[in-house]
């Protein structure tokens, strides 16, 4: 074949890859030298994107807030809003019936999709080793009574438990659970399996892993 055939098919399958439904991945190539890793490009076309907001005025819970807050950004958006963020505590208040059930049924309600950032006041360590077990558990039983629905259909939320893990500084961390990748993987999976443990339909939980993007 002659180099201007081949390149054109090269440029062919590029565009073809590029601008295709169908995810394309170009991986890491291992160079001649082993002592060099050459990483070529990331080609990958995502199926959707979803566009949220978080608010500082209002509550999630409160109705008002739609018609004054979220609606009014909704429009702006041109209807493309479909994710509502908030900050929930593992270990808040222990009124789980309105930190849980009720904030994110209100958002679901009005036909949104809660995206939870879930604190804790305790480390990696501590979360790992199974300090918080209790609370997790709790927490996990109010939301599974928010993911049945009375119709049998299944309500879903975005949780990203112990987000922005990369808080760490020089000045220090901003997060308690900062700053400790080892006992933060398993604190993760402590909480994915204590979720599993009590029920919750795998099908209502878009697990998140939620690094800070600023630092």
């Amino acid at each position: 074949m002659r180099r201007p055939q081949l390149l054109l098919l090269v440029f062919l399958f590029l565009f073809i890859a590029i601008f295709s439904e169908t995810n394309f991945t170009i991986r890491g190539a291992q160079a001649a030298d082993q002592r060099r890793q050459i990483y070529l490009p990331l080609i990958s076309t995502p199926k959707s994107k979803l566009i949220g907001m978080y608010f500082q005025q209002g509550s999630v819970a409160n109705q008002e807030t739609y018609a004054t807050i979220v609606e009014p950004m909704k429009e702006w958006s041109g209807g493309k809003l479909s994710i509502i963020g908030t900050f929930v505590n593992f270990d808040g208040s222990g009124d789980y019936e309105y930190s849980v059930i009720k904030q994110l049924r209100t958002i679901w309600n009005n036909g949104y999709v809660p995206f939870v950032n879930i604190q804790v006041s305790a480390t990696a360590y501590e979360v790992a080793s199974g300090i918080k077990d209790t609370e997790i558990r709790n927490w996990a039983q109010a939301y599974k009574k928010f993911a049945d629905s009375p119709d049998g259909q299944i309500r879903m939320a975005y949780l990203a438990p112990l987000q922005e893990m990369n808080s760490c500084q020089s000045g220090g961390c901003w997060t308690k659970w900062g700053g400790d990748p080892g006992n933060y993987k398993i604190a993760f999976r402590r909480i994915r399996q204590i979720f599993d443990q009590e029920g919750v339909p795998p099908s209502s939980v878009r697990w998140v892993f939620a690094p800070n993007g600023w630092s």
